[in-house]
């Protein structure tokens, strides 16, 4: 059934801009016989399919450059305002604070993600002085981070988190989106709740979205190069190094560098024939991809040379080479052509075990969610509450948390435009044959940009889709990217005065609804009552 399934979705994207494309107007009998007299070389003009126009290379002007750094700087203030708090361990803080200890005490252990995210804030930690505190492990979520460098390591993720914001400027002006509706991207970014959460914690996902915006970025860049050329051989390369940057974070991933494939192959929507990569420069692209993939296990294998909790997962070829807790045991590495087989065979196994253990998570959880609830925004996910605090001026009982959702404002949103882009491309298809060649190489102009965010949008959901495990809202974010853009994308499609008003309700509406639900992102003190006129939805408990 699933694969069925896959096989519907591939085939209407491979044909259904070739039915837009295409203008078949129905013919009488009278029509054929007289068009039969024109010259053949003028009949085969009239029907073949319009070229691609190439979308222009963004070259920012100093407005741009502007709207860039001030979206960052706004992006840090909101990130790492009140980042110490809570002084606790906040929901997969839980996890991730025990592999960061784990790598910097050289401790083998298993996670069903790749370790790119954790080296990252073990080492970026350790240069600024993050150590492992003696006998504490984030044991539970709530545990009190006292005495601990915790800071640092939420720094970092906030950083991360803080260069989302220009990055999805760049990309929409990338994709030939105007200044005005490029800024509604970034002020998504900037004030989405679910976002700004994930960014402030020990957590990954701030890393993952940059790599992702980044390779698609790159990939923009590499389908306006020429043949070639030596600046298309220099962003193959780059490409594929930030796909598999991506891929080296959560294997959630790969809907970016899969898409990015899809259209460099197959020439699906922005590329022409004589665009398309060559095999040898997709084989370049796959190899360095693959390479900068297995670097990140090899530094993993060579870190962790101590035993430790992920010792049962692998074969005994591997932990026998582990140093166990005699400090004097020197242990040494298989060399050469036998460290290198050495290495393959673990690269493979730990692998197979991830995908075995992805595979099989089947234990449900108290807040988890299905992706078509978020779409809507349905429900959210509990990261950390502090109950029962008394304000000292009014004696009345207040509480404390961080509640995961998206904000209101930019997911509704972004459903009402994916809806109106479903509803104009089944218009498009219906009166297809009614527009004449200009309209209809105009129209195919805009749709074109639009249906390859729309086809990442799908394909980032497909695996919650298709595979019954446990997820939970903060899944949606690397499709959410692609509905954001979207909803860029459509904006700017409307006449100028209605865009111009629409993109300023719309700015609006979402700053209100981030300052509304602040105290959620925050864990700034509210009555139980207030905390009640913000569960707007029925499971927003």
């Amino acid at each position: 059934f699933h694969k069925i399934n896959l096989l519907c979705i591939f085939y209407a994207i491979k044909f259904i801009p070739n039915m837009i494309r295409q203008r078949r107007p129905p013919q009488s009998s009278a029509s054929v016989s007289s068009q039969s007299l024109k010259p053949t070389r003028n009949r085969i003009k009239s029907t073949q399919i319009p070229r691609r126009v190439p979308i222009a290379i963004f070259l920012p002007d100093r407005i741009d450059f502007f709207l860039i750094f001030l979206f960052f700087l706004t992006a840090l203030f909101i990130r790492f305002y009140r980042l110490e708090y809570p002084c606790a361990v906040v929901f997969d803080e839980f996890h991730f604070g025990k592999f960061i200890d784990w790598i910097l005490k050289q401790e083998h252990y298993f996670d069903i993600h790749p370790p790119l995210g954790k080296l990252t804030l073990a080492f970026i930690g350790s240069i600024f002085g993050y150590k492992p505190k003696d006998g504490f492990l984030y044991d539970s979520i709530g545990a009190s981070l006292e005495g601990t460098q915790y800071i640092i390591l939420r720094r970092i993720s906030a950083c991360f988190g803080s260069l989302i914001v220009p990055l999805g400027y760049i990309l929409a002006r990338e994709l030939g989106i105007s200044k005005v509706s490029s800024v509604l991207t970034s002020w998504c970014f900037l004030f989405d709740t679910m976002l700004i959460i994930e960014s402030r914690l020990i957590l990954i996902d701030s890393q993952l979205l940059v790599y992702c915006l980044i390779s698609f970025w790159c990939a923009l860049r590499l389908w306006k190069t020429e043949k070639h050329s030596k600046i298309r051989f220099f962003w193959i390369l780059l490409t594929a190094s930030f796909g598999s940057l991506a891929l080296s974070i959560k294997w959630t991933a790969l809907a970016y560098p899969g898409l990015i494939a899809m259209e460099s192959f197959f020439g699906l929507f922005l590329l022409n024939d004589d665009q398309l990569l060559s095999i040898s420069e997709c084989m370049t692209a796959a190899i360095s991809a693959a390479l900068m993939y297995m670097f990140w296990f090899y530094i993993h294998f060579q870190n962790t040379v101590k035993s430790g909790t992920g010792d049962g997962f692998m074969p005994s070829s591997y932990t026998s080479t582990l140093l166990h807790e005699n400090p004097n045991s020197t242990g040494e590495w298989i060399r050469d052509s036998e460290e290198y087989r050495w290495f393959l065979t673990n690269f493979l196994e730990v692998n197979a075990q991830m995908y075995i253990s992805n595979k099989n998570l089947e234990t449900r959880h108290n807040w988890e969610s299905q992706w078509y609830q978020w779409i809507l925004n349905w429900r959210g996910v509990l990261y950390f509450t502090n109950y029962g605090l008394i304000d000292k001026e009014t004696g009345f009982r207040q509480d404390e948390k961080i509640y995961l959702i998206g904000n209101p404002a930019v997911l509704w949103s972004c459903f009402v435009s994916i809806v109106l882009f479903i509803l104009w491309i089944l218009y498009s298809l219906r009166y297809r044959h009614n527009n004449d060649n200009q309209n209809k190489q105009n129209d195919y102009q805009k749709y074109r940009i639009g249906m390859i965010l729309f086809v990442g949008y799908i394909l980032n959901l497909l695996p919650y889709i298709l595979v019954d495990r446990s997820a939970f809202i903060y899944h949606y974010l690397p499709g959410l990217v692609f509905a954001e853009l979207l909803l860029t994308f459509m904006m700017d499609l409307l006449p100028k005065y209605v865009k111009f008003s629409g993109i300023g309700l719309l700015l609006t509406l979402i700053f209100m609804a981030f300052l509304y639900w602040a105290p959620w992102i925050y864990a700034i003190r509210l009555g139980a009552d207030q905390h009640a006129h913000r569960e707007w939805l029925p499971r927003w408990n």
